[in-house]
Formats: C-alpha cells, structure tokens, sequence
C-alpha cells in the first residue's frame, strides 16, 4: 500500500521537473534568439559607422578615424554577448568584418601617405641640392627622406601601393647612392678642368644633365599635391617641353660629331648612354603625372564646399620653391691656382617660374666666380609664389654659391 501511494507522487514530482526543464529551454532559446538579434544590430550599426569612415577618408580624415573608433566600439560591445563572434561569425558579419578592415587599411594609407608625399618633397628639394653641388645639405635632406618614409611605413606598410613602380621612389631610394656619385663626377670634372683636357662631348653631358634635371623639376611638380594650382600643368608640361627640346639639341650635337669621326671615350659614352635612358625613363611618367594633377585639381573643385579655411589656405598661399638646378662650372683658372671663394647673388621669380635682372650682390674674392654663378643662375626654375589663389613675381631673392676645391 505504501509504494502505491508514492508511485503518484514520484510522478508528478518527474512531471513538473519535465516541465521546469520545458520553461527553462523555452527561455534559454528565447533568450539566445534575443542575443543573437541584439548581435546582428550591433553589427548592422556597426557597419555604418565603418561605412561613414570610408566615405570621408578623403575629405575629413579625422571625422573618418572618429567613425571607425566607433565601429570598435560597438563591434566590442557584440563581442561582449558573443565572445566567439571574431572566430565564428555568420556571413553576413564575416562580410562586415572584411569590409572593415579594408577599410582601416585605407584610413592608415591616408594618414601615412601625407607624410611619405612630404618625403618625396624632401627628396626632390636634395635633388636640386645636388645639381648646385651643395652635397652636404642634399645628405641631410636624405637623411629626412627616409625618416619620412620609415614613419609612412611604420603606419601603413601599404601606403607604397599607392606609387606601385614608381619612377619617383625609385629614385629617391637610390639617392643617396647618386650624392656619392655626383660627388665624385664634380671632383672628376674639377680635376679635368684644371688638367685642360678638354672634351668635345663636355657640353653634350652638361645640356643632357640639364634636360633631366628639368624633366625631375616637372616630377616634383607632380609629386607636390598640396601645391596643385591652376598653373601647375602648364609648368609641368613646359619643363617636359624644353627637357625633350635640350635632349635632341644634346643627341643631334653627339651625332654630327661622330659623323666628322669625332668618338667619345668609353666613360663619356656610357655617361651619355645613362642620361638618355634617365630622360626617357622620367619623361615616361609625364603624360600620367598630368592626368594625376588634373584629376585631383577636379576632385578638389567638386568637393571645395566641404574643405576647411585651413586647408583652402594650402592652396590659395605658397612660397616660392626651386624645382630646376644647376651648378656653377668652377672657372679653370681658379682651380690651376687653387682659388676658393663664394658669390652672393640677387634675382627675380616671375610669375612663370623663371629668373629675371640677375645681380651680383658680392664676390669674394671678386673678379674670379661671377659670370659662372650669372650663368648658372639663368638656369634655375622655380614654382612662383602663390597669393590668393594667383602666381606673383617674387623680387631680389638672395642666394649663396660656395666654391670650394675640396
């Protein structure tokens, strides 16, 4: 009688633990779907944050950081009902996950790509450091080259993408190689000089110099996009012009004589050979770095509602910068007698870039550097002065040219 009267009990007992165990998977499944729709909203939210980054990485970049500082946020908040949502995620959020992290790619290109540009400037600036065989101070510009271009990389490795090939990088990667070697090539030529063995195929050199020389000037052009002005692609193709000019002057000279069996020596014609490939090579990314300055001039154009007083102020307000150099020929007299000194010479920027009334400031001593430093200066390019939006002549600038034998 006893376990017939506990046979009911034990089953109700075991129903309503059935029943328990019933509300308690009903609530778990309920709560579960709660979390995972939760989950999917962060997610959905999260996504336009990262999506607003992307359109304003170009236009606001800080305003773009800010956006994806809060796709982190929230992508941690789901993380936090979902521990494994990074290692298991659905379609829809491996999607967003993808989609974000090319997108913080492009926000860490677009913040280092600023400052490799700035080193590209560096490296340009040593470059005419180098044509005016001032090598110590086209060093140290090296030297902030490669600073730049660590900090670019340090912050994007993918920021050299953007210059995938590039004539520029390659050639400021060589550079301080080329100080080395200019160096050694201006010993060699004052030893030349003062030994008197002239070369006929001495001037082709120096006009095939200068042609690449202005060809690099319209490079730098294209690589200085904070200057970008109205008259940037007339410069850049009228440097382009008179490279292209100078260079058929310097090959037709080389062959006339050649033809009255007058043969260059075996360095003078590898130096010839080396300069027309650098001007070929140059003059090769001309007709691109033009398109690049026209079209980010347009893009500049259709977004300038939305650009800053700072930043519109880059554009309309510049200083003058030398983009074409030239050395002054060290005069063989003065080294047969081992004379050293330095010219201050004073002159105008048009508003095209070139030099006008060039005036000898001082010599010392005098009577000894003056017409090379004339001669040298009347070779010079610079991008004008920029104020309110328009090129002005800049009027007696001053510069120093130091001759020295060692």
């Amino acid at each position: 009688m006893i376990f017939q009267h506990w046979v009911p009990m034990i089953a109700i007992r075991n129903l309503s633990i059935a029943c328990a165990l019933l509300v308690f998977g009903a609530f778990v499944a309920t709560s579960s779907i709660a979390q995972g729709e939760e989950v999917q909203s962060l997610i959905r939210q999260a996504s336009k944050e990262c999506r607003a980054a992307k359109t304003l990485r170009r236009s606001d970049l800080g305003a773009a950081k800010e956006h994806f500082q809060q796709y982190r946020q929230i992508l941690n908040q789901a993380r936090a009902i979902k521990p494994d949502l990074l290692d298991s995620p659905d379609t829809a959020t491996a999607r967003v996950l993808n989609f974000c992290f090319n997108v913080k790619r492009d926000l860490d290109r677009a913040e280092a790509l600023p400052l490799f540009e700035q080193g590209l400037r560096e490296c340009a600036e040593a470059r005419i450091m180098i044509s005016n065989a001032a090598f110590e101070d086209a060093a140290a510009k090296y030297r902030i080259y490669r600073e730049q271009k660590e900090g670019a990389l340090a912050i994007s490795d993918s920021v050299l993408d953007v210059y995938e090939n590039s004539y520029e990088v390659r050639l400021c990667d060589r550079l301080g190689q080329d100080i080395e070697q200019a160096k050694s090539e201006y010993q060699k030529r004052l030893r030349e000089t003062a030994s008197e063995s002239l070369n006929l195929f001495g001037g082709i050199v120096s006009t095939l110099n200068q042609a690449e020389r202005q060809c690099r000037g319209a490079q730098s052009l294209v690589s200085d996009v904070d200057s970008y002005g109205e008259q940037t692609v007339t410069q850049i193709s009228n440097l382009s012009k008179e490279s292209i000019s100078q260079r058929q002057a310097a090959v037709q000279n080389r062959d006339q004589l050649i033809t009255q069996g007058k043969n260059p020596n075996t360095a003078t014609r590898q130096k010839i050979d080396s300069l027309l490939l650098a001007i070929d090579e140059c003059q090769g990314g001309i007709a691109a770095g033009i398109k690049r300055v026209e079209a980010t001039l347009a893009a500049r154009s259709q977004s300038s509602g939305s650009k800053t007083t700072a930043a519109k102020s880059e554009v309309l307000n510049r200083e003058f910068r030398q983009i074409v150099g030239a050395p002054a020929d060290y005069p063989r007299r003065a080294i047969r007698r081992g004379i050293e000194g330095e010219v201050i010479v004073k002159f105008n920027i048009t508003t095209t870039g070139d030099i006008s009334d060039i005036e000898i400031v001082d010599a010392s001593p005098e009577g000894w550097f003056e017409r090379s430093v004339r001669e040298a200066v009347s070779k010079y390019k610079f991008q004008p002065r920029i104020r309110n939006g328009q090129p002005v002549e800049s009027t007696g600038v001053q510069r120093k040219i130091v001759f020295k034998l060692r």
